[in-house]
């Protein structure tokens, strides 16, 4: 029994203009390409969800003052401490009284402004490091490599505060110190893919027909990096968030301004809540230091 013919799209439609098998022109290709990747990604559940969720965070940080009060995420109603979830608090309340879920629909416009910060900052100083390093090799390979290295050699909180002290203060740049130390391992990430794939047949094709180095990392070498880049921020992203957030807290105590912006304790709930409470809102803990036991006259003798 002959099965009937799957119906293609409709001539005229713009999906088939987007599915057209012979493309009149480069950007009919180039938007075929990408709808064609989108309806890929479209039949994986697992990667729509995931777009659901950021969404669902984006939306949130930008409808943030309809969802929920500003000045509960702020106000510190003492009676009120630690109360369980309920219709008044959602989330309940924190050490201070606090609506934790007015702090957390708050928060998440600051932590999507470090992910975007961070993003913006990291992934083009890797890239701007890791494929020449990879596609020329030699003395630029060996120079950058070791501008790397030097980066890496030191603790990153103590190489952002090195950079926060000469930006100056401000939580923009603490955020903007700390995004520059996260770049060594995209550099090197990057430096890597561009290794593997710089002697392969299709590199060597365009260096044939006349194409400029510059040409081929932009158009051959680039966009197969970047899938790989994509994925490990996907991965170490929520480490720089969570790390940006409590770093960008400690080096705001620590620079001379004279108030810290209520942003960044609203932020702390996304990222690492606990950890920046314990740094900036209870006063340290001193040892007590015990006296010296007074030497018994056997070890006088010895000495």
């Amino acid at each position: 029994m002959a099965t009937a013919p799957v119906p293609g799209p409709v001539s005229g439609t713009p999906r088939a203009w987007l599915l057209s098998p012979a493309p009149a022109s480069r950007m009919q290709a180039r938007f075929g390409r990408w709808f064609r990747a989108w309806l890929g990604f479209r039949r994986n559940p697992l990667a729509m969800s995931g777009l659901g969720i950021v969404l669902l965070l984006v939306l949130m940080a930008v409808f943030a003052p309809l969802i929920a009060d500003r000045q509960a995420a702020t106000l510190q109603v003492l009676a009120d401490r630690l109360q369980p979830a309920s219709w008044q608090h959602l989330f309940g309340t924190d050490e201070l009284g606090r609506d934790i879920f007015a702090r957390v629909v708050f928060g998440s416009r600051i932590t999507l402004t470090i992910v975007a910060m961070v993003g913006v900052i990291v992934v083009p100083v890797g890239l701007a490091i890791g494929l020449p390093a990879g596609y020329f090799g030699g003395v630029v390979d060996k120079v950058l490599m070791r501008i790397t290295d030097i980066f890496l050699a030191f603790p990153r909180l103590v190489l952002a505060l090195a950079f926060a002290a000469a930006l100056g203060p401000g939580i923009e740049n603490a955020v903007i110190a700390i995004a520059l130390t996260a770049w060594p391992p995209y550099a090197r990430l990057a430096r890597a893919e561009t290794l593997t794939s710089r002697r392969a047949e299709f590199i060597q094709a365009a260096e044939l027909q006349g194409a400029s180095h510059v040409r081929i990392i932009a158009t051959q070498i680039v966009p197969l990096v970047l899938l790989k880049i994509v994925i490990f921020f996907s991965h170490s992203g929520p480490g720089h968030v969570g790390g940006g957030i409590a770093g960008a807290d400690t080096l705001a105590l620590r620079a001379k301004t004279r108030a810290r912006p209520v942003g960044v304790a609203q932020g702390v709930h996304i990222g690492c809540g606990a950890l920046t409470s314990a740094l900036t809102s209870d006063p340290p803990i001193k040892t007590p230091v015990r006296p010296a036991r007074p030497a018994s006259k056997k070890t006088a003798a010895i000495r």
